[in-house]
């Protein structure tokens, strides 16, 4: 029996990961709009960093269920890097899957934090940060350089 994750968990891990793919080389937008009609295309996955079912990649035999089908065992990627990490186990480790995704869901995090204050690089010379900004980035007490230290 496969633990698969529920759309809940999918949607929030591809929300997590700013529907970028994790893979740090890859970064491919995975959602866009459809060209033939109002609607739109996903070319990205929720995989499991340790399998969803005895014999899959990197399978965990000490996890439940439960924890098998958690957003916490779950990666963000597109089809492409989904199938490279599946079919080369001895490189794409369990630490390094938990690395891509913890560093990009840091980059989201930053995106959306730091992008509205004008503190992206490249950002500040085209929009230098003014006055009432540099007050209301202040009063959230966020450094102005949160997740600068993020590759």
């Amino acid at each position: 029996m496969r633990d698969d994750f529920s759309k809940p968990t999918i949607a929030k891990l591809a929300a997590r990961a700013g529907h970028l793919c994790s893979n740090p080389e890859c970064r491919k937008p995975t959602i866009g709009p459809a060209a033939g009609h109002e609607g739109f295309i996903i070319v990205g996955v929720a995989g499991h960093i340790t399998a969803a079912s005895l014999g899959g990649p990197r399978f965990d035999p000490t996890l439940s269920h439960e924890q098998r089908r958690h957003q916490s065992n779950g990666i963000w990627v597109c089809e492409v890097c989904g199938k490279l990490i599946d079919s080369d186990v001895n490189h794409f480790t369990v630490e390094l899957l938990r690395g891509w995704k913890n560093t990009a869901e840091a980059r989201a995090f930053r995106s959306i934090s730091t992008a509205a204050f004008g503190s992206q690089p490249g950002l500040d010379e085209l929009f230098p940060l003014g006055e009432p900004s540099a007050e209301l980035l202040a009063s959230t007490g966020f450094p102005r350089d949160v997740g600068a230290d993020i590759p």
